[in-house]
């Protein structure tokens, strides 16, 4: 988890039912620098990406980032690793942009600039390339990797700002 109080703790989510009674402790903890506002994990190695100030790249066994990222001097609102090309983080931020790292070459890919904030985005488990942002102004947009600098499709009907809820974890039993 990671917290605007700057914390973002490691839980051990395979505790037992027994285990209900008793408060649950995290098993590491670390400070960042910044507020923070999204985490994600990366899916084969030990690292999560924290959303800040910077895009901070972490190893659970470590106690500060071993890579950050910024793209101005903007603040990052959410962040997602891509599943299948598992080096490319995607980010909404403040400035209204929708960006794409690349952990490999320690550098930005890509940045569109829309005309109001997003605030979360998903990628598609099956086609690497594409993502998709949800934004503040009740639409959705897709984007491609490849074409840059434009959403490719506009999802639109909301009533109200599309957001994102990860889906619900409900313990077995």
């Amino acid at each position: 988890t990671a917290s605007r109080d700057r914390t973002i703790k490691l839980w051990d989510t395979d505790t037992s039912i027994a285990d209900t009674d008793a408060a649950v402790q995290p098993i590491a903890e670390y400070l960042s620098e910044s507020p923070l506002s999204g985490i994600d994990h990366h899916r084969t190695e030990s690292t999560f990406a924290t959303a800040g100030h910077n895009l901070d790249l972490w190893d659970v066994n470590r106690t500060r980032p071993v890579q950050s990222f910024n793209w101005g001097d903007e603040t990052i609102n959410a962040c997602k690793f891509n599943k299948i090309e598992v080096h490319l983080v995607a980010c909404c931020m403040n400035d209204r942009g929708v960006c794409v790292y690349d952990t490999r070459t320690k550098a930005g890919h890509s940045k569109t600039i829309m005309d109001l904030t997003c605030t979360s985005l998903s990628w598609n488990p099956m086609d690497p390339n594409m993502f998709v942002a949800s934004s503040d102004d009740w639409n959705c947009y897709l984007f491609d990797l490849r074409v840059t600098g434009r959403p490719r499709s506009v999802f639109q009907g909301h009533i109200h700002p599309v957001i994102h809820h990860e889906k619900a974890f409900h313990p077995p039993g």
